[in-house]
C-alpha cells in the first residue's frame, strides 16, 4: 500500500511542471504528507518508467509528458553513463 500511495502522489504533481529533480520530487511526496523513505521514491519513478509513464532518454534522464526529468541517478535500468 506505501508505494500506491507514493507512486499515486507523483503521478498527481508530476505533469504540473515541465522540469523536476529527484529531490524536488521527494519534497513533494513528503509535503503531501506521504511519508517515503528515498528508495521507495527512486522504486516509484522505476515502476514509472517500465509502464511507460516516463521515458528514459538516456542516463539519468527521463521525459515526462514531454517535459525533462534530470537525476543524478538510474531508476532501474542498466547503467550506461555514455549515453547523453
Amino acid at each position: 500500500p506505501q508505494a500506491g500511495n507514493v507512486v499515486g502522489t507523483i503521478i498527481k504533481f508530476l505533469p504540473s511542471r515541465s522540469k523536476w529533480t529527484v529531490e524536488e520530487i521527494k519534497q513533494q511526496v513528503a509535503g503531501a504528507g506521504v511519508h517515503a523513505a528515498p528508495k521507495e521514491v527512486y522504486n516509484a519513478l522505476g515502476y514509472l518508467t517500465r509502464k511507460k509513464y516516463v521515458k528514459r532518454v538516456g542516463y539519468g534522464r527521463y521525459l515526462v509528458d514531454g517535459g525533462l526529468l534530470v537525476t543524478a541517478d538510474d531508476l532501474g535500468v542498466e547503467p550506461m553513463r555514455n549515453e547523453d
